[in-house]
């Protein structure tokens, strides 16, 4: 299939591909740092109405339903990474962020899909005192 120089040829447009870096922007950079503060305030507001402390959170396990709610509602409403949710709640590899998400998203019924109808309504009103006073 094609000569050696072919491949090295697509290789090299596969690395520039791979390696190719977007303009930094202003803009994108102030989104990123407004949903990572937006979700910080919602998140220290939905940790204090579970009643659980910052110290109580490290110490939770790091599949415990209420960090799976939370991160479902940080995915959820806000442009934050998983690695940047698995470092706030203490949750070990980004990966079980994802992992976290889609078992909130799917429980029907018991204590995940009790606190996932609690994180949404946190959520929802959250967003909407977000949308209306930026400066909260």
């Amino acid at each position: 299939m094609g000569g050696e120089s072919f491949k090295d040829r697509l290789m090299d447009c596969i690395g520039e591909k791979l390696h190719a870096r977007e303009p930094d922007s202003q803009a994108g950079d102030a989104k990123r740092d407004h949903g990572i503060s937006g979700a910080q305030r919602w998140l220290d507001k939905a940790i204090k109405q579970l009643e659980v402390t910052e110290r109580e959170l490290t110490d939770l396990p790091k599949g415990d339903p209420a960090k799976q709610a939370l991160a479902w509602g940080l995915r959820t409403g806000f442009r934050v990474s998983n690695k940047w949710v698995a470092l706030r709640l203490h949750m070990g590899d980004p990966s079980r962020v994802s992992a976290a998400v889609a078992e909130v998203r799917r429980a029907t019924k018991g204590r995940l899909a009790r606190l996932r109808r609690e994180m949404k309504a946190r959520l929802i009103q959250g967003l909407t005192r977000l949308r209306t006073d930026p400066f909260t």
